[in-house]
């Protein structure tokens, strides 16, 4: 009976690390693919979901799709999801609006949303072999898309300078530039400049 029950638990085990579907949110996303900085973890296909959670139907796909590769033993592969509300960094970064799918390979991403029918373990697999990758948009004729880089140190100050230019009224800013402009030049003019006081310093010498 253990060993029965030992045999139970190995194969529960096994059948667990099928279809085990990484979960990347704003603190691992970086480190877990490293797709700016070398993807010396494999290529990686990736939903992006708009909600705080994916719904069941693309769960089960990315499983399946999982099982898929790990059969064909093409762990270089990675699978994985983002609930985007809950990750308002990646958000933001890839600018999710709504589900999409992108596949990170070698330093570009490529976007699978319009393609579903291609996320298949053998076309990706295919995919991620060429030595040079074209994306589907465009009827292939262009290069994967360039992969925005993630928040930096000096990124709360552009946020900050971003979120003042959208509630300024522009007209505003402009009339108050050109106001203080003119009130430049008008002081400008009523300082006395050196060289003018200068010449009249001769011109009384002059005199006397």
């Amino acid at each position: 009976m253990p060993r029965a029950l030992a045999g139970l638990l190995l194969a529960g085990a096994a059948a667990s690390t099928l279809g085990a579907v990484v979960d990347l949110h704003d603190e691992n996303f970086e480190h877990e693919t490293q797709c700016t900085t070398g993807a010396t973890t494999g290529d990686w296909f990736v939903r992006f979901c708009p909600g705080d959670r994916c719904d069941d139907k693309w769960v089960g796909k990315l499983k399946t799709l999982d099982r898929n590769l790990t059969a064909h033993d093409s762990n270089w592969i990675n699978v994985a999801m983002v609930e985007c509300e809950k990750n308002p960094e990646l958000k933001k970064r890839f600018a999710v609006a709504a589900a999409r799918n992108l596949l990170f390979v070698r330093g570009r991403m490529y976007d699978f949303t319009s393609n579903e029918t291609n996320t298949t373990s053998d076309f990706l697999r295919n995919f991620t072999r060429r030595p040079r990758n074209e994306t589907l948009e465009n009827g292939g004729r262009d290069v994967g898309l360039y992969i925005p880089r993630g928040p930096t140190w000096y990124s709360p100050l552009t946020d900050a300078l971003d979120e003042f230019f959208l509630v300024v009224d522009y007209r505003m800013l402009s009339t108050g530039l050109t106001a203080f402009a003119v009130l430049l030049v008008v002081v400008g003019a009523l300082i006395p400049q050196e060289h003018n006081l200068a010449d009249d310093d001769a011109d009384k010498k002059k005199e006397d």
